[in-house]
């Protein structure tokens, strides 16, 4: 799947990806501000996603070269147990109460 979506988005690069369905804020040196123009509005080209899932596919040969195309990301979306973050013990003890679950 993530080899079919580079060859047919031209890109360099696949990543895992999961929307992120929470409100953003920045600081704006004084106080919070939403990252969204509108709380209410959801517009998908402002919809904001994260790496996850640890799927990180490179074309062969992109990273010795340069190029316009290294820009151009194309993702994959993944499920919330699928791009579950291992990264602590909290993170494994989950992840082997949810393969218990699983199978």
């Amino acid at each position: 799947m993530s080899l079919d979506t580079m060859d047919i988005f031209g890109t360099e690069r696949v990543i895992s990806m999961k929307p992120v369905n929470k409100f953003m804020y920045k600081h704006s040196g004084q106080s919070m501000s939403p990252v969204h123009s509108s709380f209410y509005v959801k517009q998908e080209n402002n919809e904001f996603f994260e790496e996850s899932g640890g799927i990180y596919l490179v074309r062969r040969g992109s990273m010795l070269r340069k190029s316009d195309n290294d820009n151009r990301i194309g993702h994959v979306n993944v499920d919330e147990i699928s791009g579950l973050d291992i990264n602590s013990k909290f993170g494994w003890s989950l992840a082997k109460i949810l393969a218990k679950k699983i199978n």
